[in-house]
């Protein structure tokens, strides 16, 4: 659905939408950044900003409103006032929630002086006062050119005449812009001004504007963008890790919005009123420091400018609290409901300013229940959850066993059901698996029932585990509380708790012989010893003229060293065993796979093989090889061809393909664009494993070599298990190492 349908239906759906930010202001909330204390003032005038914003892009709010703090002039004051949720406004067919109040600035200005106007999607890397003070010879605005108006600088006495107040009632977007451009009342600003993501050029750019709505870095609208990274990205996090450092808060208990006085009246009023009271005093009391704290029927009431600095206050004040969220399903005056991600963001961003203190959320809507945790990791073990395959347990059992060794927790083995029927029914419902008694800290699970099964578990849960879901079909990464974790070559879309790495980590380090070794004393007496190992072949059995193709082009590299070749067939290529053993006669060892035979060469050859040559597209195969300390060959990869690999490849290069406006700005992802990118984010359709270009960074990597190629891989394979553990437990726990043994806090106001 384009975005603007999107935004028209919601707009006609305010009783059930979380989304939309509620019109309860006549006028901008007003933010003060005033002289810094050691200043003399400035004569100037206060530099007047207005910022376009909504509900939902409240951390980039914050971003915004840091980045003027850091490059300001000390001396000056900046006044920033905030466009949303505004009475007396058609807003339900803007793009955004704020697209129309720019136009209103002369009014809120009483036409009088200038102002500066931002989106919310941007930040400042120099004094926006520099902007303010400019020259604007006769124009009335200035913007990078007469269609843009994402930036600024307005004249409001110039501007009455066509953006007024009753303009922007009645008046669409664009044909307000005409009028300006009608009157002549433009004139150009510098790109600096509004440089756009790839724009972006340091040291020159004064303000960066993150335009493409969904590479946007803080990732407001989950629901409706799957989210790609963005080359500047950087940026924006560096403020806003800096904005944390300093504990910067917009609103703050001796400055609270407008409507905190009406809240804390009602507050006052309660039952607990006098202990709520004294909690959120201007000035906090460290004597209502708590263990461990409850609290419910608060935070639905406080507006949301003041949301952060009062969870900011409870979290400094107990070492573990627990929230009770009662929201109802219709929306209606005095009864708000914000959506879960929207709580998530508040919680984290509590969560960032006092990494010590674990917090546990039951939000309740309606008969729905959801639980979440966050903070340091809870007492318990580390729970390891596999389906069937060797492959998929060793996963999960070198996660886990590498987590519970960084955590020094002890490790639980969780067991699927042996039968089909018992597991799918394990999977849907997810019961009996974690035990309540004794909940584990964290779920690590591996296969594709197994990870369906723990994310049902979790939500099941009143003592939720953090998750880890490994492989590639562990569907939609968490969004909190969880780790996907994939490998390179699997192409699935990026995501904050997305842990990807080169070559896996289920193989063992140490290799051990096959029990019965006698059938490969030859073999193994040779001074020079070459293996071909052969997994799948991307187009079904291997053929007869490909095989041929392998089986000259491995006994000639190995008759070039003189080496005795070792070919080994695998569970994937097993059909191909008989054709190989009649063909290369007494110049090759060729074994045939069969199930459960202890005759089986494969740990051998990776074991005492001189080199490996590996052939096909097993990707378990690929690491066993690449763990061992033996040099590896490969086979390139054979394209292939099936109908099903042809249309997941088509959708997920349309998931991920840009498309351009007639400005040359990247379209917002929508229609089928925004629908092939959501079945691969989901994991509906799973993007074709880019096997050619994995094999073409191991041998640029230095890793491995053609088999073709005279060059030697120089490269040796880092075991990546203790670098994904370490990744996992920052994604589960970013914070609580800032100083999670010291409980002493530092009580802000």
């Amino acid at each position: 659905m384009p975005l603007i349908a999107q935004r028209i239906v919601r707009g006609l759906t305010p009783f059930i939408d979380p989304i939309m930010t509620p019109a309860t202001r006549q006028r901008p909330e007003k933010i003060i950044l005033g002289v810094r204390p050691g200043h003399r003032p400035s004569d100037k005038p206060p530099v007047r900003i207005f910022l376009g914003s909504e509900r939902r892009q409240f951390r980039a709010e914050r971003v915004f409103i840091w980045s003027i703090e850091k490059h300001r002039d000390p001396s000056r004051i900046y006044e920033i006032h905030l466009l949303k949720g505004l009475k007396g406004y058609v807003s339900g067919f803007w793009i955004t929630g704020f697209t129309n109040y720019r136009f209103a600035i002369p009014h809120f200005c009483d036409y009088r002086g200038r102002a500066i106007y931002n989106d919310v999607d941007q930040v400042w890397l120099t004094d926006p006062a520099e902007l303010f003070d400019r020259d604007m010879d006769d124009a009335g605005f200035l913007s990078i050119n007469d269609h843009d108006t994402s930036v600024m600088l307005i004249d409001c006495l110039k501007m009455s005449g066509v953006w007024n107040r009753g303009a922007v009632v009645k008046t669409t977007r664009k044909r307000i812009e005409a009028r300006a451009r009608a009157a002549g009342l433009w004139g150009e600003m510098e790109g600096r001004y509004n440089a756009r993501d790839k724009e972006y050029v340091p040291g020159e750019s004064a303000c960066v504007h993150f335009t493409t709505l969904h590479t946007q870095p803080w990732r407001p609208f989950p629901e409706w963008f799957v989210y790609q990274d963005n080359p500047t990205g950087s940026l924006w996090f560096d403020l806003e890790r800096e904005a944390d450092e300093a504990h910067f808060l917009p609103v703050s208990a001796m400055r609270p919005s407008a409507g905190w006085p009406d809240t804390a009246l009602a507050l006052s009023a309660r039952r607990d009123g006098p202990e709520i009271t004294a909690l959120l005093a201007a000035r906090p009391d460290t004597a209502q420091q708590a263990a461990d704290r409850q609290i419910a029927g608060l935070l639905e009431i406080v507006p949301d400018a003041d949301l952060p600095w009062v969870l900011d206050r409870l979290f400094s004040l107990s070492d573990s609290i627990d929230i009770e969220l009662h929201e109802p399903i219709w929306i209606r005056r005095g009864k708000p409901r914000r959506s879960l991600h929207f709580w998530i963001e508040q919680l984290r961003l509590a969560e960032r300013l006092n990494p010590g203190t674990r917090w546990r959320l039951v939000r309740r809507v309606g008969a729905s229940t959801r639980v979440m945790r966050g903070g340091p990791l809870p007492a318990g073990p580390i729970a390891v959850l596999a389906g069937p395959g060797a492959r998929v347990r060793s996963k999960a059992e070198a996660v886990g066993a590498e987590l519970a060794r960084a955590t020094r927790r002890e490790l639980v083995r969780l067991g699927m059901p042996t039968g089909r029927i018992a597991a799918f029914f394990r999977t849907l419902t997810g019961r009996k698996l974690i035990d309540q008694n004794n909940p584990p800290s964290v779920l690590v699970a591996s296969g594709t029932l197994a990870t369906r099964a723990a994310r049902r578990a979790a939500k099941r849960s009143v003592q939720p585990p953090a998750l880890v879901l490994i492989g590639r079909h562990a569907g939609t990464v968490p969004e909190h509380a969880g780790v996907a974790v994939s490998m390179k070559h699997h192409g699935l879309p990026p995501h904050p708790n997305r842990v990807t790495s080169l070559l896996g980590f289920g193989h063992r380090d140490d290799w051990q012989p096959a029990v019965d070794t006698g059938r490969w004393q030859s073999w193994l007496q040779r001074p020079r010893r070459t293996a071909l190992i052969i997994g799948r072949n991307p187009r079904g059995d291997w053929r007869v003229p490909e095989l041929e193709s392998l089986l000259a082009d491995a006994l000639e590299w190995a008759a070039r060293r003189n080496s005795r070749l070792l070919i080994v067939t695998t569970r994937h290529s097993a059909s191909a065993g008989d054709w190989l053993s009649k063909h290369a006669g007494d110049d090759a060892d060729v074994y045939s796979w069969q199930r459960e035979d202890n005759q089986n060469p494969y740990s051998l050859a990776l074991e005492h093989a001189g080199a490996l040559l590996i052939a096909g597209g097993t990707p378990g195969v690929f690491q066993d090889a690449l763990a061992s300390p033996r040099p590896v060959y490969l086979v390139p990869w054979l394209a292939h061809g099936g109908a099903w690999k042809k249309f997941s490849a088509r959708v997920a290069e349309r998931a991920f393909r840009p498309s351009y406006n007639k400005r040359g700005s990247i379209r917002p992802q929508q229609g089928l664009t925004y629908l092939c990118a959501r079945l691969v984010e989901r994991g509906w359709v799973l993007p074709p494993r880019g096997l050619a270009d994995w094999q073409g960074e191991l041998v640029e990597r230095g890793l491995a070599a053609w088999i073709g190629s005279s060059a030697i891989p120089s490269g040796r394979h880092k075991h990546e298990i203790v670098d994904v553990g370490r990744q996992i437990l920052a994604r589960l726990e970013p914070h609580a190492s800032a100083d999670s043994g010291n409980r002493s806090r530092n009580v802000r106001g």
